[in-house]
Protein backbone atom coordinates (compact mmCIF):
# COMPACT_ATOMS: atom_id res chain seq x y z
CA UNK A 1 0.00 0.00 0.00
CA UNK A 2 1.88 3.47 -1.29
CA UNK A 3 1.09 6.87 0.60
CA UNK A 4 0.03 9.85 -1.39
CA UNK A 5 2.93 11.68 -2.57
CA UNK A 6 3.88 14.52 -0.55
CA UNK A 7 5.02 17.94 -1.26
CA UNK A 8 8.64 18.49 -2.12
CA UNK A 9 10.06 19.94 1.48
CA UNK A 10 11.63 22.70 -0.53
CA UNK A 11 9.09 23.46 -2.05
CA UNK A 12 7.06 23.53 1.83
CA UNK A 13 9.74 25.57 3.15
CA UNK A 14 9.14 28.11 0.25
CA UNK A 15 4.76 28.02 1.15
CA UNK A 16 6.09 28.24 4.54
CA UNK A 17 8.01 30.99 4.34
CA UNK A 18 5.71 33.28 2.12
CA UNK A 19 2.59 32.91 4.29
CA UNK A 20 4.18 31.94 7.70
CA UNK A 21 1.84 29.29 8.26
CA UNK A 22 2.38 25.90 8.42
CA UNK A 23 0.12 23.38 6.99
CA UNK A 24 -1.53 21.38 9.34
CA UNK A 25 -4.01 17.70 7.92
CA UNK A 26 -5.66 18.04 11.03
CA UNK A 27 -8.23 20.18 10.40
CA UNK A 28 -10.15 21.82 14.21
CA UNK A 29 -14.13 21.37 14.63
CA UNK A 30 -16.43 24.09 13.71
CA UNK A 31 -16.62 24.91 17.62
CA UNK A 32 -12.95 25.08 18.28
CA UNK A 33 -12.61 27.32 15.22
CA UNK A 34 -15.21 29.48 16.21
CA UNK A 35 -14.05 29.65 20.16
CA UNK A 36 -10.19 30.65 18.14
CA UNK A 37 -12.01 32.81 16.13
CA UNK A 38 -13.65 35.00 18.74
CA UNK A 39 -10.68 34.73 21.27
CA UNK A 40 -8.61 36.09 18.29
CA UNK A 41 -10.98 38.69 17.32
CA UNK A 42 -11.10 39.57 21.42
CA UNK A 43 -7.28 40.13 21.36
CA UNK A 44 -7.20 42.50 18.57
CA UNK A 45 -10.20 44.33 20.13
CA UNK A 46 -8.67 44.40 23.30
CA UNK A 47 -5.38 46.03 21.88
CA UNK A 48 -6.67 48.93 19.45
CA UNK A 49 -9.86 49.79 22.28
CA UNK A 50 -6.67 50.97 24.81
CA UNK A 51 -5.45 53.56 22.23
CA UNK A 52 -9.27 55.48 21.75
CA UNK A 53 -10.16 54.81 25.34
CA UNK A 54 -7.18 56.28 27.01
CA UNK A 55 -7.13 59.08 24.75
CA UNK A 56 -10.35 59.19 25.60
CA UNK A 57 -9.37 60.10 29.65
CA UNK A 58 -6.73 62.42 28.79
CA UNK A 59 -8.79 65.41 29.98
CA UNK A 60 -9.79 63.69 33.48
CA UNK A 61 -6.08 62.84 34.00
CA UNK A 62 -5.05 66.08 33.03
CA UNK A 63 -7.48 67.70 35.60
CA UNK A 64 -6.13 64.89 38.26
CA UNK A 65 -2.68 64.41 37.75
CA UNK A 66 -1.91 68.05 36.45
CA UNK A 67 -0.35 66.56 33.73
CA UNK A 68 1.18 69.44 31.34
CA UNK A 69 0.64 69.39 27.71
CA UNK A 70 3.76 67.61 26.49
CA UNK A 71 3.24 64.94 29.20
CA UNK A 72 -0.37 64.38 27.73
CA UNK A 73 0.64 63.55 24.54
CA UNK A 74 3.15 60.86 25.65
CA UNK A 75 0.04 58.96 27.65
CA UNK A 76 -1.28 57.52 24.27
CA UNK A 77 2.00 58.01 22.36
CA UNK A 78 3.91 55.50 24.66
CA UNK A 79 1.64 52.74 23.90
CA UNK A 80 1.15 52.95 20.36
CA UNK A 81 5.09 53.50 20.30
CA UNK A 82 5.40 50.71 22.17
CA UNK A 83 3.54 48.58 19.93
CA UNK A 84 4.87 50.38 16.46
CA UNK A 85 8.43 49.26 17.55
CA UNK A 86 8.40 45.74 18.83
CA UNK A 87 5.78 43.90 16.51
CA UNK A 88 7.34 42.93 14.22
CA UNK A 89 9.68 41.01 16.31
CA UNK A 90 6.84 39.94 18.57
CA UNK A 91 6.06 37.58 15.41
CA UNK A 92 8.73 35.79 14.93
CA UNK A 93 8.84 35.03 18.84
CA UNK A 94 5.49 33.20 18.13
CA UNK A 95 6.94 31.48 15.10
CA UNK A 96 9.88 30.01 17.73
CA UNK A 97 7.93 29.57 21.22
CA UNK A 98 4.32 29.20 20.03
CA UNK A 99 1.66 31.55 18.74
CA UNK A 100 -0.48 30.55 21.56
CA UNK A 101 1.49 31.35 24.40
CA UNK A 102 3.13 34.14 23.15
CA UNK A 103 -0.42 35.49 22.61
CA UNK A 104 -1.84 34.67 26.40
CA UNK A 105 1.80 36.24 27.72
CA UNK A 106 0.70 39.25 25.74
CA UNK A 107 -2.52 39.50 27.04
CA UNK A 108 -1.27 38.82 30.54
CA UNK A 109 1.17 41.70 30.21
CA UNK A 110 -1.59 43.73 28.84
CA UNK A 111 -3.66 43.35 32.27
CA UNK A 112 0.06 44.83 34.25
CA UNK A 113 0.34 47.23 32.20
CA UNK A 114 -3.30 47.97 32.74
CA UNK A 115 -2.99 47.32 36.73
CA UNK A 116 -0.07 49.55 36.63
CA UNK A 117 -1.59 52.60 35.22
CA UNK A 118 -4.87 51.78 37.86
CA UNK A 119 -2.83 52.43 40.61
CA UNK A 120 -0.38 55.03 39.36
CA UNK A 121 -0.58 58.51 41.00
CA UNK A 122 1.34 60.05 38.58
CA UNK A 123 2.37 61.11 34.87
CA UNK A 124 5.59 58.47 35.19
CA UNK A 125 3.27 55.91 36.59
CA UNK A 126 0.72 56.16 33.60
CA UNK A 127 3.12 56.28 30.89
CA UNK A 128 5.40 53.41 32.45
CA UNK A 129 1.73 51.03 32.63
CA UNK A 130 0.90 52.58 28.82
CA UNK A 131 4.60 51.15 27.99
CA UNK A 132 4.03 47.93 29.39
CA UNK A 133 0.44 47.55 28.12
CA UNK A 134 2.01 47.71 24.30
CA UNK A 135 4.50 45.60 24.63
CA UNK A 136 1.51 43.43 25.40
CA UNK A 137 -0.09 44.36 22.70
CA UNK A 138 2.66 44.08 20.19
CA UNK A 139 2.61 40.30 21.31
CA UNK A 140 -1.12 39.96 20.86
CA UNK A 141 -1.08 41.57 17.16
CA UNK A 142 0.51 39.80 14.69
CA UNK A 143 -0.02 36.24 16.87
CA UNK A 144 -3.24 36.55 16.71
CA UNK A 145 -3.11 36.69 12.94
CA UNK A 146 -0.75 34.17 12.77
CA UNK A 147 -3.03 31.77 14.42
CA UNK A 148 -6.11 32.80 12.58
CA UNK A 149 -4.18 31.76 9.54
CA UNK A 150 -3.05 28.29 10.86
CA UNK A 151 -6.38 27.51 11.76
CA UNK A 152 -8.20 28.21 8.85
CA UNK A 153 -5.76 26.64 5.84
CA UNK A 154 -8.49 27.56 2.96
CA UNK A 155 -7.79 30.78 1.35
CA UNK A 156 -11.54 31.56 1.54
CA UNK A 157 -12.43 31.07 4.63
CA UNK A 158 -9.17 32.36 6.00
CA UNK A 159 -10.12 36.11 3.65
CA UNK A 160 -13.30 36.21 5.60
CA UNK A 161 -11.72 35.91 8.87
CA UNK A 162 -9.05 38.14 8.41
CA UNK A 163 -11.53 40.20 7.59
CA UNK A 164 -13.75 39.63 10.57
CA UNK A 165 -10.39 40.16 12.50
CA UNK A 166 -9.79 43.20 11.02
CA UNK A 167 -13.52 44.74 11.92
CA UNK A 168 -12.66 43.70 15.46
CA UNK A 169 -10.21 45.69 15.93
CA UNK A 170 -11.99 48.71 14.30
CA UNK A 171 -14.72 47.98 16.70
CA UNK A 172 -12.44 48.46 19.64
CA UNK A 173 -11.73 51.77 18.41
CA UNK A 174 -15.38 53.12 17.98
CA UNK A 175 -16.20 51.23 21.16
CA UNK A 176 -13.09 52.70 23.27
CA UNK A 177 -14.68 56.66 23.74
CA UNK A 178 -18.15 55.25 24.63
CA UNK A 179 -16.81 53.06 27.54
CA UNK A 180 -14.42 55.69 28.30
CA UNK A 181 -17.26 57.83 28.41
CA UNK A 182 -19.81 55.78 30.33
CA UNK A 183 -16.82 54.80 33.26
CA UNK A 184 -15.59 58.46 33.08
CA UNK A 185 -19.09 59.80 34.53
CA UNK A 186 -19.70 57.80 37.01
CA UNK A 187 -16.50 56.82 38.18
CA UNK A 188 -12.66 57.73 38.60
CA UNK A 189 -10.66 57.85 35.26
CA UNK A 190 -8.44 54.66 36.16
CA UNK A 191 -11.57 52.65 35.92
CA UNK A 192 -11.28 53.18 32.15
CA UNK A 193 -7.70 51.25 32.14
CA UNK A 194 -8.79 48.65 34.90
CA UNK A 195 -12.05 47.86 31.90
CA UNK A 196 -9.53 47.21 29.79
CA UNK A 197 -7.15 44.62 32.03
CA UNK A 198 -10.70 43.39 32.62
CA UNK A 199 -11.37 42.68 28.84
CA UNK A 200 -7.69 40.95 28.23
CA UNK A 201 -8.33 38.35 31.33
CA UNK A 202 -11.94 37.37 29.20
CA UNK A 203 -9.55 37.62 26.16
CA UNK A 204 -7.20 34.55 28.31
CA UNK A 205 -9.92 32.63 29.20
CA UNK A 206 -11.09 31.89 25.51
CA UNK A 207 -7.66 31.88 24.44
CA UNK A 208 -6.87 28.83 26.65
CA UNK A 209 -8.98 26.24 24.10
CA UNK A 210 -7.16 27.55 21.02
CA UNK A 211 -4.56 24.85 19.85
CA UNK A 212 -1.20 25.57 19.46
CA UNK A 213 0.89 26.55 15.95
CA UNK A 214 4.34 27.61 15.40
CA UNK A 215 5.66 28.73 12.48
CA UNK A 216 8.84 28.42 10.00
CA UNK A 217 11.65 28.25 11.60
CA UNK A 218 13.38 32.04 11.93
CA UNK A 219 16.03 33.83 14.57
CA UNK A 220 15.43 36.95 15.87
CA UNK A 221 17.18 39.22 15.07
CA UNK A 222 17.84 41.62 18.13
CA UNK A 223 20.51 44.40 16.71
CA UNK A 224 17.57 45.30 14.37
CA UNK A 225 15.44 45.54 16.88
CA UNK A 226 17.67 47.24 19.48
CA UNK A 227 18.09 50.16 16.19
CA UNK A 228 14.75 50.62 15.67
CA UNK A 229 13.12 50.94 19.04
CA UNK A 230 16.17 53.37 19.67
CA UNK A 231 15.59 55.20 16.14
CA UNK A 232 11.98 55.68 16.36
CA UNK A 233 11.86 56.24 20.11
CA UNK A 234 14.11 59.09 19.49
CA UNK A 235 12.39 60.54 16.33
CA UNK A 236 8.68 60.49 18.36
CA UNK A 237 10.88 62.05 21.64
CA UNK A 238 12.18 64.37 19.29
CA UNK A 239 8.73 64.99 17.78
CA UNK A 240 6.23 65.95 20.91
CA UNK A 241 9.47 67.68 22.93
CA UNK A 242 10.36 69.88 20.40
CA UNK A 243 6.95 71.20 20.72
CA UNK A 244 8.06 72.60 23.80
CA UNK A 245 11.78 72.85 23.86
CA UNK A 246 11.98 74.37 20.41
CA UNK A 247 13.24 71.36 17.41
CA UNK A 248 17.09 73.59 17.21
CA UNK A 249 17.42 73.33 20.67
CA UNK A 250 20.12 71.05 21.85
CA UNK A 251 18.56 68.47 23.52
CA UNK A 252 16.25 67.56 20.64
CA UNK A 253 19.07 67.92 18.30
CA UNK A 254 20.87 64.92 20.47
CA UNK A 255 17.55 63.38 19.66
CA UNK A 256 17.73 64.24 15.78
CA UNK A 257 21.05 62.72 15.46
CA UNK A 258 20.51 59.25 17.38
CA UNK A 259 17.50 58.83 15.12
CA UNK A 260 19.18 59.52 12.05
CA UNK A 261 22.26 57.41 13.13
CA UNK A 262 20.00 54.50 14.76
CA UNK A 263 18.09 54.17 11.57
CA UNK A 264 20.67 53.95 9.55
CA UNK A 265 22.18 51.41 11.20
CA UNK A 266 19.42 49.76 11.55
CA UNK A 267 19.20 49.89 7.49
CA UNK A 268 22.62 48.41 7.07
CA UNK A 269 22.34 45.44 9.58
CA UNK A 270 18.93 44.81 8.15
CA UNK A 271 20.22 44.78 4.62
CA UNK A 272 23.24 42.42 5.78
CA UNK A 273 21.18 40.21 7.91
CA UNK A 274 20.74 36.74 7.21
CA UNK A 275 17.00 36.77 8.80
CA UNK A 276 16.39 40.07 9.02
CA UNK A 277 13.25 41.49 10.95
CA UNK A 278 12.54 44.01 7.73
CA UNK A 279 13.16 43.01 4.33
CA UNK A 280 14.62 46.22 3.08
CA UNK A 281 14.28 45.29 -0.52
CA UNK A 282 10.38 45.63 -0.31
CA UNK A 283 11.33 49.56 -0.54
CA UNK A 284 12.44 49.09 -3.91
CA UNK A 285 8.83 49.22 -5.26
CA UNK A 286 7.11 52.84 -5.55
CA UNK A 287 3.83 51.27 -4.60
CA UNK A 288 5.04 49.09 -1.52
CA UNK A 289 6.86 52.48 -0.01
CA UNK A 290 4.05 54.76 -0.93
CA UNK A 291 1.83 52.42 1.00
CA UNK A 292 4.24 52.51 3.76
CA UNK A 293 4.67 56.21 3.83
CA UNK A 294 0.52 57.11 3.68
CA UNK A 295 -0.01 54.56 6.65
CA UNK A 296 2.31 55.70 8.72
CA UNK A 297 1.13 59.26 8.25
CA UNK A 298 -2.48 58.42 8.76
CA UNK A 299 -1.18 56.74 11.72
CA UNK A 300 0.24 60.18 13.60
CA UNK A 301 -2.71 62.57 12.16
CA UNK A 302 -5.24 59.81 13.13
CA UNK A 303 -4.00 60.31 17.05
CA UNK A 304 -3.27 63.72 16.74
CA UNK A 305 -6.86 64.25 15.38
CA UNK A 306 -8.13 62.00 18.09
CA UNK A 307 -6.39 63.86 21.00
CA UNK A 308 -7.21 67.26 19.60
CA UNK A 309 -11.00 66.09 19.21
CA UNK A 310 -11.54 65.00 22.94
CA UNK A 311 -9.36 68.23 24.20
CA UNK A 312 -11.81 70.28 21.95
CA UNK A 313 -15.10 68.84 22.93
CA UNK A 314 -14.68 69.22 26.33
CA UNK A 315 -12.36 72.23 27.29
CA UNK A 316 -13.99 74.39 24.78
CA UNK A 317 -17.36 72.96 23.68
CA UNK A 318 -18.03 71.86 27.96
CA UNK A 319 -19.05 68.07 26.82
CA UNK A 320 -19.32 64.92 29.04
CA UNK A 321 -17.06 62.22 28.23
CA UNK A 322 -19.69 60.19 26.92
CA UNK A 323 -20.68 62.98 24.85
CA UNK A 324 -17.54 63.23 23.49
CA UNK A 325 -17.30 59.42 22.43
CA UNK A 326 -20.65 59.47 20.65
CA UNK A 327 -18.92 61.91 18.66
CA UNK A 328 -16.13 60.13 17.81
CA UNK A 329 -17.99 57.46 17.12
CA UNK A 330 -18.90 59.15 13.73
CA UNK A 331 -14.83 59.17 12.82
CA UNK A 332 -14.16 55.60 14.03
CA UNK A 333 -17.24 54.28 12.50
CA UNK A 334 -16.31 54.91 8.98
CA UNK A 335 -13.05 52.60 9.83
CA UNK A 336 -15.19 49.93 11.17
CA UNK A 337 -17.60 49.97 8.25
CA UNK A 338 -14.36 50.17 5.81
CA UNK A 339 -12.76 47.24 7.43
CA UNK A 340 -15.87 45.51 7.26
CA UNK A 341 -16.00 45.58 3.35
CA UNK A 342 -14.60 42.14 1.72
CA UNK A 343 -13.50 44.31 -0.92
Amino acid sequence: MTSAPSPAPGRLRSADRQTGVRPSPNQPSPRAATVTLIAMCLGAMTTFLLITASVSALSAIQDDLHVSPTGLVWIPSAYTLAVASLVMSAGTIGNLFGRKRTFLIGAAIMIIGSLTVYAAGSTGGVIAGQLISGLGGALILPNSLAVLGATFPDPHRRTEVVTKWAASSGIGLAVGPLIAGTLLDHFHWNTVFLSTAVLAVVTMAAAVFVAESRGPEGKLDIPGQVLAVLGVAALVYALIEGGHDGYTSPRILVAWVISAAALTGFVLVERAGRTPMLDITLFRSASFSAVMFVAAVSLFGFTGLAILSVLFYERVQHLSALDVGWRLLACFGVYVILTSSPG
